[in-house]
């Protein structure tokens, strides 16, 4: 009796791993796991106001991942390809432009050759593909993925785990579904191959988005439309401390015309002056707004000068000159910085537009409670523990081409 108990007990565990072992290759189960591990967070915040822990067993999800831009041949050029020695102090760089879906190889700040990219992170996700200056922080032929058990051929790895790479395979030599992604960059293997043998350990990588025309009458870009691009992406994730946050505004950059202008309609509600009491934004404007009978408020952060004539109160009309893009924060003028940020320190300055699309005239969160900080007890500026509109957010481009 006890041996066909004990037989009983060992079938099932060897019922229980097959089907375990099987079934993770197969995308409904798949799915099925990895969408319900992503669906709650578990967060910790702790090591100071800008720091929370995040607890999550995979970095990948299977979605219907397609491009969803139809204009692109309508869309400016944002010239930042001309840019890169400038931005980068660096002539041999690679560049990947997410709107087009494209990696570019650059020697002597000239073009070489244009992959296209297969697939990107979802947008709606943390783990949405990182916009920023960056570079090669590592080279592996073959990675073995450390959030879920696959290959990743000719991977580089560009910031924290996030990666650009060939197409991913199982240790049986199976290929991941075409719409597996968790954030990285993928390449066709023979593209992968080619990107992995240019660049080196160390090269500058600039990943941007553009800016798409606002068909809004009510609402226009804070920067010239000529000549913008986005340097950081609304939910951009941000590791600070070993930690993710999730940016709360958008960065624009335009370094052919800096002048920012209200992007609506407006009273001025708020005048931040820079001081090392500035939440590292800076000199600081915002604007009340009236849409649709409901208070909406636009933050303009970073500048490096207000306009002088603007006082607390005052009508705004859009368009109307608020200041200068600048990369100003912690009391002093030229704090960011591509590369280590500081007010002493020397490497070429971060200029860009911190803008955000809010439900308060505040610096910090509006809603969702002050959950930064050791104690869970301190406003967070500019990034979020979890998605941005569940702290009084929205997501700046998408709200004002809606309104």
């Amino acid at each position: 009796m006890i041996k066909a108990k004990a037989f009983l007990v060992l079938l099932s565990l060897f019922i229980i791993v097959f089907i375990l072992f099987f079934g993770l290759k197969e995308k409904g189960f798949f799915s099925y796991l990895i969408n319900n591990s992503l669906k709650e967070r578990e967060v910790e915040v702790k090591n100071g106001a800008d720091n929370f822990s995040f607890n999550n067993s995979y970095h990948a999800i299977d979605i219907n991942q397609t491009s969803t831009n139809n204009t692109l041949d309508s869309l400016p050029s944002p010239h930042i390809n001309k840019l890169g020695s400038k931005i980068l102090a660096s002539d041999k760089y690679l560049e990947a432009n997410l709107t087009r879906m494209t990696l570019t190889l650059y020697d002597k700040n000239k073009p070489l050759k244009t992959y296209t990219i297969l697939h990107k992170g979802p947008e709606d996700k943390w783990f949405r593909s990182p916009t920023g200056y960056f570079q090669v922080l590592s080279k592996e032929k073959n990675h073995f993925s450390s959030f879920f058990p696959v290959y990743m051929p000719y991977s580089l790895r560009f910031y924290e785990d996030f990666y650009i790479h060939g197409i991913p395979y199982y240790p049986n030599g199976e290929k991941v579904p075409p719409r597996f992604t968790g954030g990285c960059l993928r390449l066709d293997d023979k593209d992968a191959q080619e990107v992995y043998e240019f660049a080196s350990v160390g090269m500058p990588v600039i990943v941007f988005d553009e800016v798409k025309p606002l068909k809004s009458q009510n609402w226009q870009l804070p920067l010239d439309e000529n000549d913008t691009w986005i340097r950081q992406n609304f939910n951009n994730p941000v590791k600070i401390n070993g930690e993710y946050f999730q940016h709360a505004g958008v960065d624009l950059v335009n370094l052919k015309n800096k002048t920012v202008r209200a992007a609506a309609d407006g009273l001025v509600a708020h005048l931040e002056v820079l001081s090392p009491s500035d939440h590292g934004l800076g000199y600081t404007v915002i604007l009340e707004h009236n849409i649709n009978s409901q208070r909406i408020y636009s933050l303009y952060a970073h500048l490096s000068s207000l306009n002088p004539d603007l006082k607390i109160g005052q009508p705004v009309k859009r368009g109307e000159v608020l200041g200068e893009m600048g990369a100003s924060g912690y009391g002093c003028n030229f704090y960011w910085r591509v590369g280590k940020d500081g007010c002493n320190e020397t490497s070429i300055v971060d200029y860009h537009l911190h803008f955000e699309i809010k439900k308060a005239a505040v610096l910090y969160n509006p809603e969702g409670g002050f959950v930064c900080g050791p104690d869970k007890n301190q406003p967070c500026y500019g990034y979020t523990p979890k998605y941005p509109t569940q702290f009084g957010y929205y997501d700046p481009l998408a709200f004002m081409s809606q309104n």
